[in-house]
């Protein structure tokens, strides 16, 4: 599992790798978010599995278009 390259801000919400694959079981989807190129987050909600310790996602092929900005 990769480690992110500056520090948690809230080291007390911080999970270890069994609490977060704990997690990872028993929910049935999540949301994975990140920012586009201009800076505006984007959030898509994902199904996922964990497979043999992979993490597997899978999404609509649809593309979503017209992202709600204000």
């Amino acid at each position: 599992m990769s480690v992110p390259s500056h520090p948690i801000r809230r080291r007390d919400r911080a999970l270890d790798e069994v609490e977060a694959l704990a997690i990872l079981e028993k929910a049935e989807w999540g949301v994975l978010a990140t920012v586009d190129a201009e800076g505006w987050p984007y959030a898509v909600p994902m199904n996922h599995a964990l497979v043999e310790g992979a993490l597997l996602l899978h999404s609509a092929l649809e593309r979503v278009t017209g992202k709600a900005r204000r």
